[in-house]
């Protein structure tokens, strides 16, 4: 209702449509931007795990792959869309994740390497 009050009042103070559109649509984008910057847009909390493969390798390499990729990649699921501001938490968030590794002295073979987004 907010919305529609404001343009009436300024159609009523502009006697001018256009600024009233005007207004209406910058109105309107502003309250998209709010909304949709509170939508999360992760599924689930970023996890450290190597993701099955259809691909079939020796035994040995196979646990040689998950030992290494448990260490260096975080899988990220998606809801499907990223929007400004919530890709920006969630890179803060990531960002966060390796600083703290090498704040705690991680050695380097054992911090993250690779982030994949699973949409």
């Amino acid at each position: 209702w907010f919305q529609i009050l404001v343009i009436l009042a300024v159609f009523v103070v502009s006697e001018d449509l256009l600024a009233a559109v005007l207004v209406g649509i910058l109105l309107t984008c502003v309250d998209f931007i709010l909304t949709y910057a509170r939508v999360p847009c992760v599924v689930e909390q970023p996890v450290r795990r190597a993701e099955l493969s259809c691909v079939r390798r020796a035994p040995m390499v196979q646990l040689t792959l998950d030992h290494v990729l448990n260490k260096w990649l975080l899988v990220v699921r998606l809801k499907g869309f990223i929007f400004f501001a919530s890709a920006q938490a969630l890179v803060a968030q990531i960002r966060e994740m390796m600083e703290s590794e090498e704040r705690a002295s991680v050695p380097q073979y054992r911090r993250l390497h690779f982030v994949i987004f699973d949409c």
